[in-house]
């Protein structure tokens, strides 16, 4: 999945960042300007990221939308189902992205003879946070210990299914999916479940019924919570500082709190380090 539904799908973007950076499709600031459009990839059934028919779009595509009226051109979207046929496909970005690595990776591929930026990492715009979801009546979790002896679903192979087990904490990997893993809580099949916290917000707007809680204030670890950027590919310098200048924009406006929240979405803003 492009943005998929699963805990780990966040690591994809930045871990197939190398395999992308090799393609010479993508363009530069005056490529897209002459050509009129700027092209992103995208999943056509992955809301709230994307989808291809229907409203809403997704807030990949809204933002995607904003970025190309800034640049001053029309959006074009290449829908793909598996990260790995970007590779044969002409897009320009990536719309979520890790940005933990960005720092060292972007002055890696910088040329600066060229200005050329093989594979550039926008500045973060938000935090997607990874957190225990339980049912309305059941007993708090204040620590992890509160969790021994309960049924505990987590995506099988995910970040948050080693840390658990290293914890020795007992997990439940039956559900393929956050949004399965959340309706699992929501009917009581399961004690808690632990999960995205953009899912869990585009969970709870689609099922207000389902008496869900989040628990915002417990960490399970640092690691666990990331930064998110841009994915520009094959790009120069004058398009990463274009958009860059959008994305603070949109971040101190208020902007990316509204589109984040027509998705049910509570805005985090990225950490500084």
């Amino acid at each position: 999945m492009i943005c998929g539904r699963k805990i780990g799908a966040f690591v994809c973007a930045s871990v197939l960042l190398l395999c992308w950076s090799h393609r010479a499709d993508a363009r530069s600031l005056d490529e897209i300007l002459a050509r009129g459009a700027f092209s992103i990839c995208a999943d056509a059934d992955a809301l709230p990221f994307s989808q291809r028919s229907g409203a809403p779009a997704g807030f990949q595509i809204d933002l995607a939308k904003i970025l190309a009226d800034r640049i001053g051109v029309r959006l074009n979207i290449d829908w793909i189902a598996l990260r790995g046929a970007a590779r044969g496909v002409n897009c320009d970005a990536i719309m979520v992205s890790l940005a933990q690595q960005a720092r060292d990776d972007e002055a890696e591929e910088h040329k600066p003879s060229t200005g050329v930026l093989r594979a550039a990492l926008t500045h973060p715009y938000a935090r997607q946070t990874t957190r225990i979801v339980i049912a309305d009546g059941s007993p708090p979790v204040q620590t992890l210990d509160d969790l021994r002896g309960r049924s505990v679903a987590v995506i099988h192979a995910s970040l948050a299914h080693y840390f658990l087990n290293a914890k020795h904490i007992p997990v439940r990997t039956l559900y393929p999916t956050q949004e399965e893993i959340l309706a699992a809580v929501a009917n009581k099949e399961m004690s808690a479940g632990i999960v995205s916290d953009w899912i869990f917000g585009w969970y709870r707007k689609t099922h207000p019924e389902s008496g869900l809680r989040i628990l915002d204030s417990f960490v399970l670890d640092p690691d666990l919570d990331y930064n998110v950027a841009i994915t520009l590919r094959n790009t120069d310098a004058q398009l990463l500082e274009k958009v860059n200048a959008v994305l603070d924009d949109l971040k101190s406006d208020g902007s990316l709190t509204r589109i984040l929240a027509d998705y049910g979405i509570t805005y985090r803003g990225p950490n500084s380090h």
